[in-house]
């Protein structure tokens, strides 16, 4: 009983404690990115002493450590990665920069590794636990409805605070939430909470488009219908995808410099008042006019920072001027803005400028190989799992620069819950039995 009672209650105060950065992380966006490389951190330490207490009292560690052949597929689909871009050092214009960046990601990658491997292997959450998940993120969901509706925190906590900050501090929640909200949905229909699983689907484009984040918004869109595609056809989902990575991330230096491309976003931007928009098209301009002075493999990882005519004003990008007439009098200082500030805003673009072609086509057959592996472990998760990928795509297409820390570190954690949702009898299903029934579909 004494034994039996250990090996029920061992774990349990860490898995409380895992549930907890679970629940946490969606707040955690209203302090600020840094705090997602920390639960990171936080989050793989518990995960792993979770699982060696388990060892310790139940199974020996022995059983616990058997090789797994998908990961070890993994770990070497990601050791060539690597190896690419350790080898894009050698020309990189910013040695120290690129060192600097290898270093951060392959830190990253084996903490991301570490915390897959010993979510497998912990005892799954009750219920209760799980749906605390699911309702923590429906409560950033009434946080983020509240800001665009009634100001309750620029009125109130950063009434003192200039626009621009408020502008950038609330973007952010727009940008956890749309990836945080899928693993959630597949977390509420594992628990049997089916009703809310499909209200949550519905209400992550309602609630993004009620923000002022148009990435979100649009992620969120993308999301639901490769969610209504992987519903209704799990293989038809998963290659409209894996074609449409393909042809996005390889065509993308080519469509920015596309004439009547140009003149349709220009238009749009115009219509929306769009300033940081219209930025972004002049910096995708500029990003793929330089890209194509290397196009087999790049100028080097982290080149984007120190990048020669970075700070050079879009009036003089000669590739781009020719737009700037009409922009003029719509937006006035965009002629003086600079060409690449820090990143691309443009995950494809960066790729292509800092590891060439020969990186992106890697890039693409890895996170196409990466979606069909999440769509085998669980059949069931197809829908949630490509959701989830097409708002990845969006927002790294709109948003983000390809290294950045938090992004990779949020989209770890998105891969741990849903890790840690496929487990058998995780979240209340219901135990094995010679009675035993499927679950609803």
């Amino acid at each position: 009983m004494v034994q039996r009672l250990k090996q029920n209650m061992a774990p349990t105060a860490l898995v409380l404690a895992i549930m907890g950065i679970f629940c946490a992380l969606p707040f955690l966006s209203f302090v600020a990115s840094q705090q997602v490389p920390i639960a990171l951190i936080l989050l793989t330490i518990l995960l792993s002493l979770a699982f060696l207490v388990q060892r310790r009292v139940g199974p020996s560690l022995a059983v616990g450590l058997e090789p797994d052949r998908r990961m070890l597929v993994w770990l070497m689909i990601v050791a060539g990665c690597l190896a690419y871009i350790a080898a894009s050092c050698a020309w990189s214009i910013d040695l120290d920069g690129s060192l600097q960046r290898l270093k951060r990601l392959s830190l990253l990658l084996a903490i991301g590794f570490l915390s897959v491997y010993a979510a497998q292997r912990i005892a799954p959450a009750p219920r209760g636990l799980v749906l605390s998940v699911v309702f923590s993120v429906l409560g950033l969901a009434v946080l983020i409805l509240a800001e665009q509706l009634f100001g309750l925190f620029s009125n109130t906590v950063w009434a003192s605070t200039s626009d621009d900050f408020k502008e950038r501090i609330l973007n952010r929640p727009s940008t956890y939430f749309v990836m945080l909200a899928w693993p959630a949905a597949y977390a509420a229909k594992k628990a049997g909470q089916h009703l809310i699983s499909r209200m949550m689907v519905v209400s992550i484009p309602l609630v993004l488009f009620a923000s002022s984040s148009a990435s979100g918004a649009l992620a969120a869109l993308a999301g639901v219908s490769a969610f209504l595609v992987a519903s209704l056809n799990k293989k038809a989902a998963i290659c409209l995808f894996g074609t449409l990575v393909f042809f996005s991330v390889l065509a993308m230096p080519f469509a920015v410099r596309n004439d009547t491309v140009m003149k349709t976003g220009l238009s749009i931007v115009q219509q929306a008042n769009a300033f940081s928009a219209a930025h972004r098209l002049g910096i995708w301009n500029f990003v793929a006019s330089r890209s194509e002075e290397r196009p087999f493999f790049g100028w080097g990882v982290a080149a984007a920072r120190t990048l020669p005519g970075a700070n050079t004003p879009l009036g003089q990008v000669e590739s781009f001027s020719p737009y700037l007439d009409e922009l003029e009098s719509v937006f006035p200082t965009l002629r003086d803005s600079p060409a690449l500030p820090l990143h691309p805003h443009n995950a494809a673009l960066h790729l292509h400028l800092e590891l060439g072609l020969v990186g992106a086509v890697l890039f693409c057959f890895v996170i196409t190989y990466a979606i069909v592996c999440l769509a085998k472990i669980k059949p069931e998760a197809a829908p949630y799992t490509v959701a989830w990928a097409a708002s990845w795509f969006v927002i790294a297409f709109l948003s983000i620069g390809f290294w950045q820390t938090w992004w990779w570190a949020l989209s770890a954690i998105c891969l741990i819950q849903f890790t840690y949702f496929f487990r058998s009898g995780v979240a209340g299903d219901r135990p094995q039995s010679a009675h035993r029934t499927t679950e609803a579909p």
